[in-house]
């Protein structure tokens, strides 16, 4: 009787044992699962966050995506992790990178890492565009985005004064920049010839004058002294103005002709004005710092959402390229 109560008493033991151990695989597996998912989400935050990686190998693929809607054969879809950056034991040093168009374009990253030999796969979804020029609205201003997302609107255009600045010009597009001019004024000439003419202080003559060698371009317009305006005028009555590009103003925007306009519009404070009895057409986006207390389609201005047109201008924004996960999963 005493050696078959200390046969059951041995089994059962062993038994419990066996369950402590099982027990104790499972919690260290999963503990292994758990850091194997951090360290691979911690590589996609790393080639979002460390200049190393987003600048030099994740921006380039990104922005070409935009342009022409692929990244091959330019560009691989592996992004490559330094050995040093990678955890102890963990050997994966490529995050995969796809793109494709949804409601919105749209970047997916793949990665995995490797825990204690656990493995595991994670995958990140993400929008590559900032939400204010996929939003398909034509003018933006506080009274025609979301109550919840004015502050970040104001944000944005707070952030484009302090870093709208362009040390390379973008290829076949020209760079013009006013600073402390009261008025600049772009005039289509008798002899079909655009010029340029930038006044001071009232004066019935410009300072300088240049004329437009294309209609493309990027014309930054900054408050110093004075709050400046920028004209828009014909010499010709029924001549119109065609402007491609980005146009940034902080101040007015006054237009007294006919004027086409294909890219990005933006009043970082002022108002526009059109004296004419012809239509302003813009197509692309147009963004106002205050109320838009402009009817645009009943004061002759005809703004169209064209988002090829705001891509390809776009992406000479600072944070036209504003990269945010949407959810990462295993």
């Amino acid at each position: 009787m005493v050696l078959l109560i200390m046969f059951i008493m041995l089994i059962s033991a062993l038994f419990l044992l066996y369950l402590s151990n099982i027990e104790y695989f499972i919690v260290n597996s999963s503990l292994n699962s758990i850091q194997a998912f951090y360290l691979s989400e911690g590589k996609i935050n790393m080639v979002l966050k460390d200049e190393k990686y987003y600048k030099e190998q994740l921006l380039p693929r990104i922005e070409t995506f935009i342009r022409l809607g692929r990244i091959t054969p330019i560009y691989d879809r592996n992004i490559l992790i330094d050995s040093e950056d990678l955890f102890k034991g963990d050997s994966n040093k490529i995050v995969t990178v796809n793109f494709k168009k949804e409601d919105r374009m749209i970047m997916e990253l793949e990665t995995y890492s490797v825990c204690n030999n656990v493995k595991q796969d994670i995958s990140a979804k993400l929008t590559i565009i900032n939400d204010f020029f996929e939003m398909r609205n034509p003018v933006l201003s506080i009274d025609r985005i979301p109550q919840d997302r004015i502050e970040e609107f104001e944000n944005y255009l707070a952030y484009l004064e302090e870093n709208i600045i362009f040390e390379e010009s973008p290829s076949g597009i020209i760079i013009l920049e006013a600073m402390d001019y009261n008025r600049v004024e772009i005039n289509q000439l008798m002899d079909g010839r655009t010029s340029i003419m930038y006044f001071r202080n009232g004066m019935e003559k410009p300072i300088k004058e240049e004329i437009l060698i294309s209609n493309e371009m990027i014309l930054i317009i900054r408050d110093g002294y004075v709050t400046p305006t920028l004209t828009i005028e014909s010499e010709r009555e029924l001549d119109e103005v065609i402007l491609k590009g980005i146009l940034y103003i902080e101040g007015d925007l006054e237009i007294n002709c006919n004027f086409d306009f294909s890219g990005i519009l933006i009043l970082n404070r002022g108002s526009i004005y059109v004296n004419t009895l012809n239509e302003v057409n813009v197509d692309g986006v147009v963004l106002l710092k205050d109320l838009s207390t402009i009817p645009f389609e009943k004061n002759g201005i005809n703004a169209n959402y064209d988002f090829d047109i705001i891509r390809k201008y776009g992406i000479y924004l600072p944070k036209f390229v504003d990269p945010k996960i949407e959810i990462i999963k295993n």
